[in-house]
């Protein structure tokens, strides 16, 4: 699949996942942004959002790649850094 046609394949995917996250699109790279303030409710709307994404995928016939998906967590430097274990259909997501 070629650039262009890829970009106007994906480009409707931020109005299918759209309840809460930011979602970035460049060329063949999504970036989903998600705010939340506790671990917990972070971990379920992340788990939440890929079971959107990976619906869409899925749906438009194409695979959502685990194996180079990662969760980057930002957070202010006096709160505790916590890893974020989260799991989709069986895989570990890793995080950054």
């Amino acid at each position: 699949m070629g650039p262009l046609l890829f970009i106007i394949y994906i480009n409707d995917l931020p109005r299918h996942i759209n309840h809460f996250p930011s979602v970035l699109l460049f060329a063949d790279d999504t970036s989903i942004l998600i705010r939340e303030k506790n671990d917990e409710n972070l971990n379920q709307k992340i788990r939440l959002t890929l079971d959107f994404t990976s619906g869409w995928f899925k749906a438009d016939q194409l695979v959502l790649n685990l194996m180079i998906t990662n969760i980057l967590k930002f957070s202010p430097s006096h709160f505790f850094h916590s890893q974020l274990k989260t799991e989709h259909n069986s895989n570990t997501i890793r995080s950054a």
